[in-house]
C-alpha cells in the first residue's frame, strides 16, 4: 500500500516485485497471544498454515506422514477446509474446523510446536502469531527474508524429513522448545508490536518523505 507516495510492503520478499518499496512489518496485537501462551500446552504439533499449494502444503503433509511414522503417539492438529485437508487427515493429523479469530490464541497455545508455511519463504501472520504465543515455530525462510538486524529465531526446515526431525527434536527437548518460543516472542514484540510498527511508519514519513511528525513513545 502507499503512504504519501511511498510504496510499503508487508513482507520483505515483496520488495523484489515492487521496485523502490519499503518494508513495513505486519503489526500483531500481542496481548491475547501472550496471555494465552502463559498456559501449559496439552497437545504436541499444530500445522498452522492454510493447506494450499502456495503455503507448501504438500511438504507439510509429507512431514506429518514421516513424523507419525516415527512417533505414532505424537498428536498433530491441522485446520480443515483446504485442498490438502484430506491428505493431511490421511497422514495422521486431527483436522479441526477453521477457527474464529477470537479462538486462535488459545488453540495455538495448546500446542508445544507449530509448523509454518513452506513455500513463500517469509513469516506470515500465522507464524508471527505462533511466535507471539511463545511457541517454537518450524518454518522455511528463503533468501529474500531479510528482516534487518537479528534474524527471526525460528527453526529452519524445508524438506519433509527436516521438518519432521525438527519437530521431534523440539518435542524431545522441552527446555529447548521453551527457550526458542521465548526468543520468538521477544523478537515479535520488538519488531511487530503495533506500537513498534507505528514508530517505524513515523520514521518512514520523516526520513524517506521529509514529513515532520511527532515521535511516538
Amino acid at each position: 500500500w502507499r503512504a504519501a507516495g511511498a510504496r510499503l510492503v508487508a513482507t520483505p520478499d515483496l520488495r523484489r516485485y515492487v521496485p523502490g518499496s519499503i518494508y513495513l512489518p505486519n503489526p500483531v496485537d500481542l496481548g491475547l497471544f501472550e496471555q494465552a501462551g502463559a498456559t501449559d500446552p496439552d497437545l504436541d504439533v499444530f500445522v498452522f498454515a492454510a493447506l494450499t499449494d502456495v503455503k507448501g502444503a504438500d511438504r507439510l503433509v509429507q512431514a506429518v506422514e514421516r513424523l507419525r511414522a516415527q512417533r505414532s503417539d505424537v498428536t498433530v492438529s491441522a485446520l480443515d477446509g483446504w485442498p490438502y485437508s484430506e491428505a493431511m487427515r490421511a497422514a495422521g493429523a486431527t483436522m479441526v474446523p477453521r477457527l474464529a479469530p477470537s479462538d486462535v490464541p488459545a488453540f495455538i497455545a495448546r500446542h508445544r510446536v507449530v509448523l509454518g508455511q513452506q513455500l513463500l519463504g517469509v513469516l506470515g501472520v500465522s507464524e508471527l502469531q505462533a511466535m507471539a504465543s511463545g511457541r517454537a515455530v518450524v518454518t522455511h525462510l528463503g533468501p529474500d527474508a531479510d528482516y534487518g538486524g537479528a534474524a527471526p529465531p525460528v527453526v529452519e526446515a524445508h524438506e519433509p524429513d527436516e521438518i519432521a526431525s525438527a519437530a521431534l527434536a523440539l518435542l524431545g527437548e522441552p527446555l529447548t522448545a521453551v527457550e526458542r518460543g521465548r526468543a520468538g516472542a521477544t523478537w515479535v514484540r520488538a519488531h511487530h508490536d503495533r506500537s513498534a510498527v507505528a514508530k517505524r511508519l513515523v520514521e518512514i514519513y520523516r526520513s524517506e518523505l521529509g514529513i515532520d511528525l511527532p515521535r511516538i513513545g
